[in-house]
């Protein structure tokens, strides 16, 4: 038979209204601000982190690409930040992701099992001077551009040059910007 001993070590436990005093009596670490009024709140969803982290393949690091964007502002060759803004970011997410699923759909039928894997080709993302945000899939035979303005001033639009046919559609859609990346291997 097993017998338990009882720990006779005391250990303090205040109360609550205790712990409440003893807290506020503390003073705050000079690098802790509360409040700071030049906080932002978190710029990335939940959603959209998950996306990035989802593996699906070239659209995750296409979105952590953007994600990295709006959380760390591009420093230009004067030093000055370049701070994507939350309407590009929100506007290009939500096209790339409608346009992903949509050429997920379309090719969800092929026979060809390298097409059903691929869902959006890999890209290069960049901020432009206003805080506007740029995707591009450049190939030796074709590419295709796609431009999201800083603010709806103007509309995002999708540059795309196959061989000696090129050519820009404005507004961008999702559809638009599917049908485009089918020339992009």
């Amino acid at each position: 038979m097993t017998r338990l001993l009882k720990d006779t070590r005391s250990v303090l436990h205040a109360t609550e209204a205790e712990w409440e005093v003893g807290m506020a009596s503390m003073e705050r670490p000079a690098f802790v601000v509360a409040n700071d009024p030049r906080a932002t709140p978190e710029m990335v969803s939940c959603e959209r982190r998950m996306i990035a982290d989802a593996g699906i393949k070239h659209l995750s690091a296409i979105v952590g690409d953007l994600n990295d964007l709006i959380e760390n502002p591009i420093v230009d060759d004067e030093g000055d930040e370049i701070i994507t803004t939350d309407y590009a970011y929100t506007l290009c997410c939500g096209l790339l992701i409608d346009a992903a699923v949509l050429i997920a759909l379309a090719r969800a039928g092929s026979p060809d099992t390298q097409v059903r894997g691929m869902v959006v080709p890999a890209a290069v993302v960049s901020s432009d001077e206003r805080g506007g945000i740029r995707v591009e899939w450049v190939r030796d035979n074709a590419s295709v551009h796609f431009v999201v303005p800083a603010s709806d001033d103007s509309h995002a639009y999708i540059y795309t040059e196959v061989g000696n046919v090129y050519g820009t559609q404005q507004p961008a859609t999702a559809e638009l910007l599917a049908a485009s990346l089918r020339h992009i291997a």
